[in-house]
């Protein structure tokens, strides 16, 4: 939290040491002399009950435990143990975040409890608007890396563990009142109090978008689900009745669930489901128009005004929904057609496919469709059909400038999708 920058006061608390960081360390919370509102405790399972009952006579108010060890380990000591830092943060009205667990990053207030060396890093996500909840610590440490690494702004996370007292829905709902958050994205195992988990996501996605990961989904994932974080993977039938009936939209893995995040975090909500497709290869434009009735989603018909300026386009050229612009198509050819395709009415959000390994394709063009996309008001996605290193600053010019950027054009229809779905669910529960 020193090198997050936390603007309120750190009290490091060991009894080996006098100071940490050029900071004063005390031997015991009781020996603070101020109030303390966090304490994060990192220590062996069979020294945290003591340590909760000394936060509860200090009056700390929320405790995050990092140590694992309790009912996750599906033995009747670890369950024990469980019970009875329960039983003393309920004596002393304390909230527990975990056990079992990493804790919490806010790049707003720079509180950070994550237990991870910065050299064993890429560094931590800036100031964002996408919520990421998760059961597993390692989980939530994999996406704040992505994310890191693709300049994809969080609002706020947490790692949650066995949650035996803050779950999933307490989180939600507070997320719900958050005015930094716009999307939440959330990785589940299993749920603590169903009834309850269904009554909150259907109020919460009134307000703003949940993405969830369920695993859990084969008797393999259910069984290590249980020993993990303690949870009781339920009813994958049941999870989909209760995520139909609420709005929340599923992402199959992890890197899905980024990317529809980061989708709804950068892009406004289609008026409907027509997509005009532009590209310079025409078997990622098949492949693109495929994956659309897989998304509900449907091919555009251009207006007879966009199909007649289309045929000025050379004769190689497809001047139809997709428009192949073809293997030579230059920056000017991209930004002309871009242009026309965003203002046709008919077309509610595009897909602009860009290889480039084509002669003609340059850092430029990559530069002049970006000024095209950030003037639009419509939802654009892109397809960057390369891996080359050559080419990863193209993608990350894309992404830094809130412009959302796939390798397949399958993952970029994905993420059209589910804007379109959740702006059904929108307009049906309002």
């Amino acid at each position: 939290m020193i090198l997050q920058k936390y603007k309120g006061t750190i009290y490091p608390i060991n009894p080996y040491a006098d100071e940490i960081l050029n900071t004063p360390v005390y031997s015991k919370i009781k020996d603070i002399p101020e109030s303390v509102d966090l304490a994060i405790i990192a220590l062996t399972a069979q020294q945290v009950p003591k340590i909760v009952q000394e936060c509860g006579e200090k009056g700390v108010k929320v405790i995050i435990i990092v140590t694992g060890g309790f009912g996750e380990t599906g033995n009747e000591v670890g369950t024990e143990r469980e019970n009875e830092i329960t039983k003393i943060a309920h004596k002393y009205g304390m909230q527990i975040i975990g056990p079992n667990c990493i804790g919490i990053f806010d790049p707003y207030s720079g509180i950070n409890s994550f237990l991870v060396p910065r050299e064993r890093t890429i560094g931590y996500p800036t100031k964002g608007n996408i919520a990421l909840l998760s059961q597993s610590g390692a989980i939530l440490v994999t996406l704040l890396e992505w994310c890191a690494y693709r300049g994809i702004g969080i609002s706020k996370t947490c790692s949650y563990g066995n949650a035996i007292d803050v779950n999933e829905s307490d989180l939600l709902g507070y997320l719900k009142q958050d005015t930094t958050t716009k999307v939440i994205g959330m990785y589940v195992e299993g749920v603590k109090e169903g009834r309850r988990f269904y009554k909150t996501l259907r109020e919460v996605t009134k307000a703003k978008p949940v993405i969830i990961c369920k695993v859990g989904k084969t008797e393999a994932g259910a069984k290590a689900s249980k020993s993990h974080t303690g949870s009781l993977a339920g009813s994958v039938e049941s999870f989909k009745a209760m995520f139909k009936q609420t709005g929340v939209i599923t992402a199959k893995d992890l890197e899905e669930l980024l990317d529809i995040c980061y989708c709804f975090a950068t892009q406004p909500l289609p008026k409907g489901n027509n997509v005009g497709i532009i590209t310079n290869s025409g078997g990622h434009g098949v492949l693109a128009a495929d994956a659309l009735e897989n998304n509900d989603l449907r091919l555009a018909e251009f207006s007879s005004k966009t199909l007649e300026q289309l045929h000025s386009l050379p004769q190689h050229c497809t001047p139809s929904n997709p428009v192949d612009l073809a293997a030579d198509a230059d920056t000017e050819r991209y930004e002309w057609v871009t242009k026309l395709i965003l203002s046709d009415p008919q077309v509610d959000s595009v897909l602009v496919v860009t290889i480039p390994s084509g002669p003609n394709i340059e850092f430029q063009t990559i530069k002049t469709l970006v000024a095209v996309m950030k003037s639009s008001k419509k939802p654009i996605i892109s397809c960057l059909g390369s891996t080359f290193k050559q080419f990863e600053k193209y993608k990350r010019f894309l992404e830094w400038n809130k412009i959302p950027v796939h390798t397949l054009p399958e993952r970029a229809i994905r993420t059209l999708g589910a804007l379109v779905e959740y702006k059904r669910w929108y307009q049906h529960v309002q």
